[in-house]
Formats: C-alpha cells, sequence, structure tokens
C-alpha cells in the first residue's frame, strides 16, 4: 500500500494565514495556506506572478513550485492584533481613506485612528491604488505605518504637479487608451504622469488591457518619465 505524505515541520508562526483562494491576485510575497501547510508567493521582483493563475494551486498541480515556496505546516488561525493605542500627544488625522479615491506619492490617510503614508518611490506608490492600507497582503507593498492619530488636521491645498524634468517641452501627450496601436518610444498621459512604450519585444504589451501605464503590470510595457501638466502646443504650419 502506498506510504502516507510526511508532513513537513511547523513554520515559524503560530496558527495559520487566510487560505488559498483559486483566481486571486496574490502579491510577490503572499503567504496562504492550503490542506494544512503554508505556502509564499514567489514572484519575479516586477509584480507579476503565477500564484494566483490557473494550473498552480500550491501542493497540488504538477508545477506548482514554479510559483510558491513551501514553508511549513500550520493548525489553528493566526490571532487578530490587537487595536492600536493613541498616545496622549497623538498629531491630528489625515481624511479616512477612500478606496475610490487616487493617491500620490508621500500622501497620507487614516483608517480609523491609524496613519499610512503612500510609499514615495515609484514603483511601490503605484500600489497604493491598489490594495487599501490595512490589506494583510497588499497593504505593505505601497503603504508605510506611519502610527496612532487623534481629531482630525486641517486639509492641506491639493498639489501642484511639476513638469515632467524627463519629457521634453512642457504639456502632456496624447491620453493613454487602452487597445491602441502603441510602437517603441511613443508617449502617452495616464493621470497626469507621461509614459514611454518601451523597445521590442515589450513594446507588445503597451496596447493590451491589464498592462496600462502606472498600474500593477503596466512596468512591462512602459517607462515612467515623469509628471505633466496641460496639453502639448501644436507645432505651426511651415512657411512656405
Amino acid at each position: 500500500p502506498p506510504t502516507a505524505k510526511p508532513t513537513p515541520p511547523l513554520w515559524e508562526k503560530t496558527g495559520c494565514p487566510a487560505a488559498y483562494a483559486a483566481g486571486t491576485e496574490y502579491p510577490d510575497g503572499t503567504t496562504v495556506s492550503h490542506n494544512g501547510i503554508v505556502y509564499k508567493c514567489r514572484g519575479f521582483g516586477s509584480g507579476s506572478n503565477w500564484c494566483g493563475k490557473d494550473g498552480y494551486e500550491p501542493g497540488v498541480d504538477l508545477n506548482w513550485g514554479m510559483a510558491w515556496e513551501q514553508l511549513g505546516s500550520c493548525s489553528g488561525q493566526i490571532a487578530p492584533t490587537a487595536s492600536p493605542t493613541v498616545p496622549a500627544n497623538a498629531p491630528g488625522c489625515p481624511a479616512q481613506y477612500d478606496p475610490e479615491a487616487e493617491y500620490a506619492p508621500g500622501e497620507m490617510t487614516a483608517i480609523g485612528v491609524m496613519v499610512y503614508e503612500c510609499k514615495p518611490a515609484w514603483p511601490l506608490s503605484q500600489y497604493c491604488n491598489v490594495y487599501a492600507p490595512d490589506n494583510e497582503q497588499g497593504g505593505p507593498l505601497g503603504w508605510n505605518k506611519i502610527g496612532g492619530c487623534d481629531g482630525t488636521i486641517a486639509p492641506t491645498a491639493s498639489p501642484v504637479a511639476p513638469t515632467a524634468s524627463q519629457f521634453e517641452g512642457k504639456g502632456c501627450p496624447q491620453a493613454y487608451a487602452v487597445g491602441g496601436d502603441y510602437s517603441a518610444g511613443d508617449k502617452v498621459e495616464y493621470k497626469g504622469r507621461v509614459y514611454e512604450c518601451k523597445q521590442w519585444p515589450y513594446s507588445g504589451f503597451c496596447g493590451q488591457a491589464n498592462y496600462e501605464p502606472g498600474t500593477t503590470y503596466g512596468n512591462m510595457g512602459w517607462n515612467p518619465l515623469g509628471w505633466c501638466d496641460g496639453t502639448i502646443k501644436p507645432t505651426a504650419a511651415p512657411t512656405i
């Protein structure tokens, strides 16, 4: 008779992380539990991975090891963290997090009495508009936890987008359109930023859905060039 599959040693933490769910988009480094075993999403360092794809169910499908790293066995659940304690001299709270809002690098928001900062550096800042700050798996990719707050703070004026230092001339190029026929070197504007289509073979991603510039997989086809404001003035007609 076949021998039972050995159970790996317990992993480093107490309890099991969230259960694996097929079809879920898992950020690099996400831990999940499946059939009593803990796995970590390997990823490729670019925000793109196979962890939620068909054919990579951890511990089950033939090629699961290409997407997941086995960490050990587990039992029970991870205890929830306690509510944050707000110190007596805590600063006021910024506006509460709005899932429909667009957050810029360095911008702060609050969930309850906990303050979060959108990471200042691209490409991590792009995750601020993909995952909520308190998302257990994706939140740490784009947000820094600052600490507790108390009350409210006066709103600051809306930031003015500086002209992109790496973009020739002032103003924004044509807006990006999903399905557009883009070639290497083409420049577009998307949400106030300028992007340039990468050289072949990466240029093949530039017009495809789910590869919009500045999004999770946008860096597969687009290079960021900076901010822009307004429109590019048309060139004058040649004088004959």
